[in-house]
């Protein structure tokens, strides 16, 4: 299984040498208010309902969608870990990715649909591609028309749950025969990259030899 994820932005780590950068502090808060459910503070203040459309209508590009029409799609959100608080802040929107998938199919005409789910909690952290196997599982329901499946989540960090997501779908009978494809709001940017990337595209593929992750491979110009 090859899974193509598309990120508007990329999040720097505590460790990435260029996190101080101004541009970066303001890319992280964004992605920050977002996967909290809250608003985001940086120098022009934008609410979490305007960042969401913001967002979404950014994702549901040509580009975004690998050329596929969004009305034949169905957008589905990641499931939460079970473990994980939505945020400290009161008001917080306690499900930011479901949110972002139900804008998504208004703005688009597309379909929303909860076709993944944890059959079990996990650490919200957890990198670990066996124990992402381990507690998602796909929810077979009609989709109609619909063509394409494409996982909603917040920022991709290893690629773990995005990868064991769609291959529980692909298990499914169902969903034989649709594409699978996938969007972020950001993905975690590696220690040794020495630029702010933006509207980036990854592969993910199976984990090579003694590795719990999926392998992930940029697919910038270069």
């Amino acid at each position: 299984l090859t899974l193509r994820v598309y990120s508007l932005v990329c999040y720097l780590p505590n460790r990435h040498p260029l996190k101080d950068d101004t541009r970066a502090r303001a890319l992280n808060e964004y992605a920050l208010a977002f996967k909290n459910g809250r608003d985001a503070r940086v120098s022009t203040p934008v609410s979490f309902e305007e960042l969401v459309v913001r967002v979404a209508r950014a994702l549901v590009k040509p580009e975004a969608l690998q050329g596929k029409d969004p009305s034949t799609c169905v957008f589905t959100p990641m499931p939460r870990s079970g473990n994980s608080k939505a945020s400290h802040d009161q008001g917080a929107h306690p499900y930011p990715c479901r949110r972002l998938a139900q804008v998504m199919a208004e703005v688009s005409g597309g379909q929303f649909g909860e076709l993944v789910e944890r059959s079990s909690p996990i650490e919200p952290n957890s990198h670990s591609l066996r124990a992402q196997r381990g507690s998602l599982s796909a929810i077979v329901q009609p989709t109609g028309r619909a063509s394409t499946i494409v996982l909603v989540d917040d920022v991709m960090t290893s690629g773990a749950s995005l990868y064991a997501a769609a291959e529980a779908l692909r298990q499914e009978a169902d969903y034989l025969f649709v594409d699978i494809i996938a969007v972020t709001m950001a993905y975690t940017a590696e220690l040794r990259d020495d630029q702010l990337h933006q509207n980036t595209s990854h592969e993910l593929s199976k984990p090579t030899r003694n590795r719990d992750r999926p392998t992930r491979k940029s697919l910038r110009p270069g």
